[in-house]
């Protein structure tokens, strides 16, 4: 139980959402911009093995990204935005921050933008502290913890993305991409005899809506996430149902499979511009019934500019 624990614990320490569709910079910077509106809003909230490790593993993330109007084309845009996180993990809580600015350009294969390529940049910091160092176990106690640095330490953090998006009508659409995390090397001291170095994180990603009939929507969804001795993969599967076409109101229900790993039970509901999920993670491992638990939420506001009308003066003929 010990070592299956020790693996376990080793892996949650790399951050990753299962809800990713409420933290999508984080996945691939190309989502920055990418949607229809004025600016939008995500967070999510992780707490992973609660029901084992109580108040050990959570981690909550909020992003604001909006697409402007410049561009060098008339068809294309830019995205700006901006994401914090924080992840605790551990006894001794440790905590790792981050925070990232983003930039995208969206290049238009059309004048109706309907086929998109996106190239993107993000750049930020991130660091590392021990929380509660008391809360450590060693052999020798008072040498283990005198050897425990006090200090954060980090450094510069940068990724890149590319993606494609192709609208097949107002509605569906299909996409995938793939973004790089942590190209920028980073140094972590949190032990005063050695640092601990951070290794680049690829993720590719696709995802899809397709219209069954008038009210029902297939959303399949897939996403790979490769860093050295810890790879993540899972496929999801919704479906959506508008309740209520008048008042905008829409629910979204589905289950997803993280390769090896855990089960997960998908659960939504969207309302005009907002959007609002669960998702729950069960363990497939009988050795660790590991549980884990997330919440997310969306808005996605519009600002309308009034139109210049010009003033017609009409003259009568006599």
């Amino acid at each position: 139980m010990i070592i299956l624990l020790s693996s376990g614990l080793t892996y949650g320490q790399n951050i990753h959402f299962s809800r990713y569709d409420f933290q999508p910079l984080l996945l691939n910077p190309a989502h920055t911009g990418a949607y229809p509106g004025s600016y939008r809003v995500t967070a999510v909230y992780r707490d992973q093995w609660a029901n084992l490790l109580p108040n050990r593993f959570s981690t909550p993330a909020i992003s604001v990204d909006a697409p402007l109007g410049i561009s060098f084309r008339k068809q294309d845009w830019v995205g700006v935005g901006v994401n914090f996180y924080q992840d605790r993990a551990g006894a001794g809580k440790l905590t790792t921050t981050g925070f990232n600015a983003f930039v995208s350009y969206h290049l238009a294969f059309d004048q109706q933008q309907k086929n998109v390529l996106t190239f993107a940049l993000n750049t930020g910091s991130k660091t590392r502290k021990l929380g509660k160092i008391n809360d450590f176990e060693f052999e020798d106690q008072s040498a283990g913890i005198g050897n425990l640095s006090l200090e954060s330490s980090g450094g510069t953090d940068m990724g890149a993305g590319i993606m494609f998006t192709s609208h097949i009508d107002q509605v569906d659409f299909f996409r995938f991409g793939a973004g790089a995390r942590h190209l920028m090397p980073i140094h972590y001291r949190l032990v005063n005899s050695g640092r601990e170095k951070e290794i680049p994180e690829f993720n590719v990603h696709g995802d899809a809506r397709f219209s069954l009939s008038e009210d029902i929507a297939l959303e399949p969804a897939l996403v790979y996430q490769m860093k050295r001795g810890q790879n993540l993969g899972y496929g999801q599967v919704k479906l959506g149902y508008m309740l209520d076409s008048e008042k905008d109101v829409r629910l979204v229900g589905g289950v997803g499979y993280q390769l090896q790993r855990a089960v997960q039970i998908l659960a939504g509901v969207d309302y005009k511009g907002w959007q609002a999920g669960i998702a729950y993670d069960l363990n497939t491992n009988p050795l660790v019934p590991a549980q884990s638990f997330e919440i997310g939420v969306s808005y996605i506001g519009k600002i309308y500019k009034k139109p210049k009308v010009k003033e017609v003066l009409l003259c009568p003929r006599f």
